[in-house]
């Protein structure tokens, strides 16, 4: 935990405003407590990565969809038809679905990679629910990482593995050419009649071409379970607003 003082220039990822390293010396009292808004910080956020891992669990609730970036493709949890809008998070700032993604849970802390060392766990320090009275601490008096944090740790990692097998998943699919760009019209009771464009989705016509061995290789990958539940995941459109 004794990290550099300055995380590598680069675009910060959505949600975060101002990242810097969890620092055991300079963070020893550091402390976080409950918002009374818990989720408002997600209220302005119609889009937010979605891992493989967790399609499954959000198919039911969440559409999952897919949109170009630089050369490659990634899977989104779609929020609204609107830009800086969330249908699932309340004025209050509650969230109203059972399934909570990953990425949200994960805010505010983040890994951050710097070259020739492991990835180092650090935090959005714009945060309001990080103080120094009140909440749980982070570190020990001794400086070792609190229970919380450990469990932080652990998920922020977990997070991070899943996302090179969302990368690698999403990857094989456009390699197999099952994309399609489609636009899609929402019926809402805020938003009116709303068209999204530019939408990546997996064609079933495409996918139900395929050849055996590709059929085969994306079972032997784990890959088909995931491409149906984003598939099923697209009937939820009618729950945004």
């Amino acid at each position: 935990m004794n990290d550099p003082a300055q995380t590598p220039a680069q675009p910060l990822p959505v949600l975060y405003r101002s990242v810097v390293p969890l620092n055991r010396e300079r963070h020893r009292n550091l402390r976080l407590k409950p918002l009374a808004q818990p989720l408002s910080f997600a209220a302005g956020s119609h889009l937010l990565p979605a891992m493989v891992d967790e399609f499954a669990a959000a198919a039911r609730e969440i559409p999952i969809v897919f949109l170009p970036e630089n050369d490659a493709i990634v899977p989104l949890f779609l929020f609204s038809v609107r830009t800086n809008h969330n249908s699932f998070v309340t004025a209050e700032g509650m969230w109203t679905l059972s399934y909570i993604p990953a990425y949200i849970r994960r805010y505010p802390f983040i890994l951050g990679d710097v070259a020739g060392r492991d990835p180092i766990l650090c935090f959005d320090e714009s945060f309001e629910g990080f103080n120094t009275e009140a909440g749980e601490a982070l570190f020990e008096v001794n400086g070792e990482p609190t229970k919380v944090l450990q469990d932080m740790m652990q998920f922020a990692g977990g997070i991070k593995e899943a996302t090179q097998r969302t990368i690698q998943f999403a990857r094989r699919l456009k390699e197999l050419d099952l994309f399609r760009t489609v636009s899609v019209d929402v019926k809402s009771k805020t938003a009116g009649q709303a068209t999204i464009n530019g939408l990546l989705v997996i064609d079933e016509a495409k996918l139900n071409a395929l050849p055996e061995p590709a059929v085969a290789e994306l079972h032997r990958l784990g890959y088909l379970p995931a491409i149906y539940a984003h598939l099923f995941s697209l009937g939820a459109m009618t729950t945004l607003s």
